[in-house]
């Protein structure tokens, strides 16, 4: 979610953008944490994302985990919704499926994730 009128403020559309889809984000965290322990492990994670709408390489994924996640690889709800924001962010700015294997966007992707 990109703010389009560079205030660096959201404004009407873009909040009930960004509340829209953290309901959305939220309904697949609860499908994905299946114990209700609060968190969503690296082995299900793959599956949240997809699930989103995001499609990420096998390297993204780790930049992801590492950035994310616990020692244990385990994603708390907070940090699920941060990445998702930082997701959609990053495919509005570099959209096509399998965007991120494409070198011209590499480096965008390290900065967001970095």
């Amino acid at each position: 979610m990109i703010v389009s009128d560079s205030t660096g403020k959201l404004g009407f559309e873009e909040f009930k953008y960004l509340w829209n889809n953290v309901k959305k984000w939220q309904v697949i965290y609860k499908r994905f944490d299946v114990d209700r322990s609060g968190t969503i492990g690296c082995n299900e994670l793959p599956g949240a994302f997809q699930t989103a709408g995001f499609q990420l390489n096998p390297q993204l994924y780790q930049m992801i985990i590492r950035r994310y996640s616990d020692e244990k690889g385990e994603m708390d709800f907070d940090n699920f919704i941060c990445c998702l924001v930082r997701l959609d962010a990053m495919f509005s700015e570099c959209p096509g499926p399998g965007f991120s294997l494409l070198p011209h966007c590499s480096p965008f992707i390290q900065c967001f994730f970095t």
